[in-house]
């Protein structure tokens, strides 16, 4: 759900095995947080995110993206956490 709290699901379809990264930032472009990274299998993906940073803080309410890093391409999403 978007906007969300406490958390948030990613889902994503792998078409082929490969390296993946997913990683938050904060509207500034400075990574907040980096959900995944390396080889996956092919097949559907769900990574979750509590709203925390690198060190385990909690984040502040606010506008951030996500950026997906694969393969097959990059997609870009808008995410909206309320506390």
């Amino acid at each position: 759900p978007n906007p969300f709290n406490p958390q948030t699901t990613f889902k994503f379809l792998l078409d082929e095995a490969g390296v993946v990264n997913l990683t938050v930032y904060d509207l500034a472009g400075r990574q907040v947080r980096r959900l995944a990274s390396g080889m996956r299998e092919a097949g559907m993906h769900e990574v979750s995110w509590q709203g925390d940073d690198e060190a385990g803080g909690s984040v502040a309410s606010g506008v951030y993206m996500a950026r997906l890093e694969t393969a097959q391409g990059t997609a870009l999403r808008r995410l909206v956490l309320m506390k």
